[in-house]
């Protein structure tokens, strides 16, 4: 900075200050008032939760997943379909059985046989000479290498970690009888289990000399290769390049740790190029989840094998040599090394080409030699020979899918429910889970009742169970079968109250009963009714604000219009109070075709209450959802008066609540400082008040006989 010593004429240039800055807001992820949580098998995606919609779920987790004849395909699928067919965002929980223990993958190794070899006669352009039979033509032996490559499938843990291959007994054998040294290059794994990632495959390929980056070479003194990714519908179809997310079929990098680019400092090591395949953090990019994880290359050991090519190849680099058609061309016009007058031949040792032995002019090395035999006899059963090329893929092997059963698939789901117990689990932190329904699309009793775990710690939850088991297949319980389940369903439920602090008993939760064949699934299979009510929820309230135009309070707005042969079909009078008493929402007939719900109730006791019904219900899970969200913003607030700060605080509830449950439900909050408040100095306290009408669900009907007269 300039600074004005005495009165010499002079100007001093402070740049210039930016006054039109405004603060930068981050885009907030928009998040529906109705988000269920499903729990479910699928073919390939991420073990963890996510929010996905229908035009990522079939992307992520694969079309198998949806396909009814796979095992991937449970009861808990077909709501996702009907969610997505709503416009309804989820959150999907990929659940993955206990025996699966093995995950996709590849390791590759250079088998490399020390010997004495043939150095072969070239011609003008570097090729091998060959006599008129076609055979080489020998120009003289030296000490050398002959190499395969060698790809191996592991069937172990996902648990072993990667970087703890061994060099091993390989399949050649020397002029000598010694035996060839497996040394292993890299390792490659699936980014998540599933059988689907046996059809993922990379391709490495030397670039042809116009195409190969100077820079990244001479900068690194190592040779740039290409990376292709592949994907392919089965082992019997061809696979098709994976485009990285500059819409390129291929990056170049280099077989050195910690690689930059001189000219643009960009990293260029294998593991870092991979990461242009997939995004996962840069909210700028499109999200992008990854078909293999980061790779593991054995550099140190690279270095070695390669520090033992060179030394025996360098006698070839930079010499004049004579070639079949009687001219003197130098090596250097064939081969990628450096002028050894600037850089020494014995530091080079990277610019050999581990996985061809061919520069890039496609000129072979003289004492580095791929070895032509046919090995596959000798071939362990889970090694095979490969060609690195651009068009040769390597894909990787021994993933699989474990037992997709009934009971695992309950296992799963019962697992993940522990979660909602433990009040130290991720799961608890409204922030990033963001889910707010879970419904029980069919699940066993035992099973049903986990569920409520859900609704047991968070206060932003609501849980749907359903009497409807789905094993039964197309058969259905009777009444006093689904009344019985009902009474187990109420008596587990009751164990999750809304508040000891107030003294509230359960409100978060309902009870449907019945079942009907999905007029909408291609079986016609039959699902319980709560599908229905489910759907119906996601029209009106999947997103950030409640449709009242869809609105399915009354009989004439719920009815069940893409279920058939609904059951129970019919319920006696005198069963309706019993019912209705342990908290069972039922479907009635509605005229001579249709049934519907009389009434929409939640499981709270108090029948007089705005609490008993589904709607007041759902609307505190988003009321809760708010002040977690309201606490994150304002928390450690330091530059507000306490006036200033219970202001603002209010006024940003009050906005985010306003017309959320499209004035269906009024809402109005309070935020306030206590006494207590006042005295701590660090606390407030806010009080979200949600204004509801009663069920109207009880008509008193009387008739009145009159002269005509008397009208």
């Amino acid at each position: 900075m300039s600074v004005i010593v005495n009165a010499s004429p002079q100007i001093v240039q402070l740049g210039t200050d930016d006054k039109s800055l405004k603060p930068i807001v981050p885009r907030p992820i928009t998040i529906p008032t109705h988000l269920p949580l499903i729990m479910s098998f699928a073919a390939s995606g991420p073990t963890t939760k996510e929010l996905v919609d229908g035009s990522r779920l079939v992307a992520l987790y694969g079309e198998e997943t949806f396909d009814r004849n796979k095992p991937f395909f449970t009861h808990a699928t077909r709501l996702a379909e009907l969610m997505s067919a709503a416009g309804n965002a989820m959150m999907f929980w990929r659940i993955v059985p206990d025996d699966n223990d093995t995950i996709a993958n590849i390791t590759l190794y250079i088998d490399l046989l020390k010997d004495t070899v043939n150095v072969y006669k070239r011609n003008d352009d570097g090729s091998i000479a060959t006599d008129s039979s076609g055979k080489p033509i020998v120009d003289t032996q030296h000490e050398g290498y002959k190499f395969k490559i060698i790809a191996e499938v592991n069937q172990e843990d996902e648990d072993a970690p990667m970087g703890a291959k061994v060099s091993k007994t390989g399949y050649l054998t020397g002029s000598k009888g010694q035996t060839s040294t497996m040394c292993p290059i890299l390792e490659i794994r699936a980014s998540y289990k599933g059988s689907k990632y046996n059809n993922i495959g990379f391709a490495i390929n030397l670039p042809t000399e116009e195409n190969l980056k100077r820079s990244y070479l001479e900068g690194n003194l190592a040779l740039p290769y290409e990376l292709y990714l592949y994907k392919r519908d089965d082992e019997h179809s061809t696979g098709k390049t994976i485009k990285n997310l500059f819409g390129a079929e291929s990056e170049q990098f280099v077989l050195k740790k910690n690689a930059k680019d001189p000219i643009t400092n960009m990293p260029i090591s294998l593991e870092d190029i991979v990461k242009d395949w997939y995004n996962l953090d840069n909210p700028l990019r499109s999200l992008v989840y990854p078909v293999i994880s980061e790779p593991y290359v054995y550099y140190d050991r690279i270095k070695d094998y390669t520090k033992h090519i060179i030394n025996e190849e360098k006698d070839f680099i930079y010499k004049n040599v004579t070639t079949a058609q009687g001219n003197t061309v130098n090596t250097s016009e064939w081969l990628d090394f450096l002028n050894p007058e600037t850089k020494p031949v014995d530091e080079q040792n990277l610019i050999v080409n581990i996985f061809t032995g061919l520069s890039s002019k496609r000129v072979p090395f003289f004492t580095f030699q791929h070895d032509d035999t046919d090995i596959s006899d000798l071939l362990a059963a889970n090694h095979k020979e490969v060609y690195m090329s651009k068009s040769t893929p390597v894909y990787l092997g021994a993933g699989k899918d474990g037992t997709m059963n009934e009971a695992t698939f309950e296992a799963g789901v019962a697992k993940i429910m522990e979660k909602y117990l433990d009040p130290n689990s991720e799961v608890m932190d409204p922030a990033v889970n963001l889910e707010n329904v879970l419904y029980d699309t069919g699940f066993t009793l035992n099973t049903k009742k986990k569920l409520i775990n859900f609704i047991a710690k968070r206060k932003d939850t609501f849980v749907g169970l359903s009497t409807r088991i789905d094993n039964l297949g197309n058969k259905y319980d009777d009444l006093m079968t689904e009344r019985a389940i009902a009474v187990n369903l109420k008596a587990a439920l009751s164990l999750a109250p809304e508040s000891t602090y107030f003294g509230t008993p359960v409100v978060r939760g309902m009870i449907v009963a019945g079942s009907g064949k999905d007029n909408l699934d291609p079986e016609n299979k039959r699902y319980g009714l709560i599908m229905d009510l489910a759907y119906k929820a996601a029209r009106m309230m999947g997103g950030q604000k409640w449709k009242k135009e869809l609105m399915f309070d009354r009989g004439d707005k719920n009815i069940i219009l893409n279920y058939s042969d609904v059951q129970p079909s019919f319920i006696p009078a005198g069963i309706k109070p019993d019912l209705w008493n342990i908290g069972v929402i039922w479907p009635q007939p509605y005229d001579l075709r249709a049934y519907s719900f009389p009434a929409l109730q939640s499981v709270y006791d108090n029948d007089t209450s705005v609490l008993n019904n589904i709607f007041m219900a759902l609307a505190i899970t988003i009321t809760n959802k708010v002040a977690a969200a309201a606490f994150r913003k304002f928390t450690g607030d330091t530059s507000d008066t306490p006036p200033e700060f219970i202001d603002k605080v209010e006024t940003w509830m009050n906005n985010q609540l306003d017309g959320k449950f499209a004035y269906i439900i009024e809402t109005n909050v309070k935020a306030m400082i206590t006494n207590f408040d006042e005295r701590r100095g660090y606390s407030w306290t806010v009080a979200s008040k949600l204004y509801g009408n009663v069920m109207k669900t009880v008509m008193t009907h009387y008739i009145e006989a009159w002269n005509k007269e008397d009208m």
